[in-house]
């Protein structure tokens, strides 16, 4: 639990720290006044650097009772890729916050600039030691760095300015770039993870649902059903929330994309999950091995057994769940036009996940 913690830890750094180096390079007339501390870069900086370690110390603590702590630390160190890749990140880390401290301008522009590249490179050697990477080489790396590349620019922005912006000033002209870029950041990681899909095997409809049975599966079900209501919020903060400025110019949005934010969090939390659980590059052997998720146990009305192969069958508890899954989408879109809190749609978002997930659980053969 500890490690899905610190990982989705490391998603949510990664992002404010990505979004901290592009706010300067936004006209002022394009965006909300935002004043972003310097004490948040170099924190968020530090936790990049001492959050991505995690990897690595499971793995040294793992084997550490057999082959001794520091003999398999420098072993890890030097002769596995997120161990190599954990140095880069140091070293880049490191530069990056002297350079940020001993900086005595706010927005300087060589520090911006010199934070936007450092930033990618983050992203790719935190790219470089994933899973997907391991599993499906180049493709995998590219992929995967596509899929976190994109979301640390769209979730990273969203974040700061939900959070740091100081006025509603130049709102409706900064909907109008971030909303196209926000969904050119969706369309990127849909095809980046279908990419990763593909690359786990996950490339055929049958064997997305035969992977329910192990926790990965369930995890990666959960993270495609958190996306709905956060492509929800995303059209009401981005297509509505437009509409309402113009009637309204004083209306602020900030509680509005916070709350897409929660969802967010979520999205990074069970990300975090999956990379703690086995591929499904050999389910038959998982169940055999780890057993099935839990959570497919407590839902599953049927024996479990390797080779078993599963089904979506409709019935009326399952059609009906699903039926009140989509008023809750409508529910959301309604507490925004009805004028309600935003929380008021955050709730209707996450009882969306919950109907819809059982829907489809229930419908399982």
């Amino acid at each position: 639990m500890i490690y899905i913690v610190l990982d989705t830890l490391l998603y949510l750094c990664l992002a404010i720290l990505t979004a901290s180096f592009i706010i300067p390079v936004i006209p002022a007339d394009k965006i909300p006044s935002i004043h972003i501390p310097k004490r948040v870069q170099l924190i968020t900086i530090a936790g990049v650097m001492f959050l991505s370690f995690a990897p690595l110390l499971q793995i040294v603590l793992m084997y550490a009772g057999d082959f001794g702590f520091w003999t398999i630390f420098k072993s890890v160190l030097t002769s596995f890729e997120v161990g190599e890749a954990w140095i880069i990140t140091a070293l880049l880390c490191v530069t990056l916050f002297l350079t940020v401290l001993l900086s005595k301008q706010d927005n300087n522009e060589i520090v911006t600039f010199m934070g936007l590249f450092f930033s990618l490179l983050l992203i790719l050697s935190f790219s470089w030691a994933s899973h997907a990477t391991s599993y499906a080489g180049e493709l995998g790396f590219v992929a995967q760095s596509a899929h976190v590349l994109a979301i640390s620019v769209w979730v990273g922005l969203l974040l700061v300015v939900g959070w740091w912006a100081r006025d509603n000033a130049n709102m409706m002209a900064f909907l109008k770039w971030f909303h196209p870029l926000a969904v050119t950041c969706v369309i990127v990681t849909i095809v980046a993870g279908f990419a990763l899909m593909s690359s786990l095997d996950l490339n055929s409809t049958d064997i997305y649902i035969q992977s329910w049975v192990i926790p990965y599966g369930q995890a990666l079900l959960i993270k495609h059903i958190l996306f709905v209501p956060l492509l929800t919020f995303a059209f009401i903060n981005g297509y509505l929330m437009r509409r309402r400025l113009e009637q309204d110019a004083t209306f602020k949005p900030f509680s509005w994309m916070r709350v897409e934010s929660l969802i967010i969090l979520l999205i990074f939390s069970v990300t975090a999950t999956l990379g703690q659980e086995s591929p499904p590059h050999n389910i038959d052997m998982v169940i055999s091995t780890e057993g099935p998720s839990n959570l497919f146990w407590l839902v599953y009305n049927g024996y479990i057994e390797p080779n078993m192969m599963l089904s979506l069958g409709w019935s009326g508890m399952s059609l009906g769940l699903g039926v009140f899954a989509l008023i809750c989408l409508g529910g959301m879109i309604a507490g925004f036009i009805r004028r309600f809190p935003a929380l008021f749609s955050l709730g209707f978002g996450l009882a969306f996940v919950v109907t819809g997930y059982m829907a489809l659980m229930f419908s399982v053969q």
